[in-house]
């Protein structure tokens, strides 16, 4: 029976992300960054309440087709994409603006799920697992 190309397991290796899907992800982060800012462009506006959901959230991380590196997935990104966010609207200010973001990462494969919770909670983003950070499995 041929693997599936993207399931992660534990004592597997990381599936490879190709070039064009590398690149996609770097566009969404851009993307989430210019958005969060943008609706935030009006300096009063303090706080954000913004919820991200991925449908095909993976595992996490893969192994770079380009670089053969371990390079994050689009979960990763986005928990990235909206602390940059933040940060970038907090250049220079006195009283903090804040972005509440809630994430619903939706997963077919139990063990990619799995694999994909393991990740995120060894980042700093695991505090906020069942706070803001929510993962399901698609039946």
């Amino acid at each position: 029976m041929a693997r599936k190309k993207y399931i992660w397991g534990p004592g597997e290796p990381l599936p490879i992300l190709d070039e064009h899907s590398e690149t996609k992800h770097l566009i969404v982060s851009e993307y989430i960054k210019r958005y969060i800012t943008t609706l935030m462009s009006d300096a009063r506006i303090d706080r954000l309440e913004f919820t991200l959901v991925d449908a095909f959230a993976g595992g996490g991380a893969y192994s770079s087709a380009l670089s053969n590196q371990i390079v994050d997935g689009s979960p990763i990104h986005m928990l990235k994409a909206v602390k940059e966010a933040e940060a970038l609207l907090n250049i220079d200010r006195k009283k903090p603006r804040k972005v509440n973001a809630e994430y619903h990462f939706v997963e077919r494969d139990r063990s990619s799920l799995n694999f994909l919770k393991n990740l995120v909670s060894e980042t700093e983003f695991g505090i906020k697992t069942d706070e803001s950070i929510f993962f399901y499995q698609k039946q």
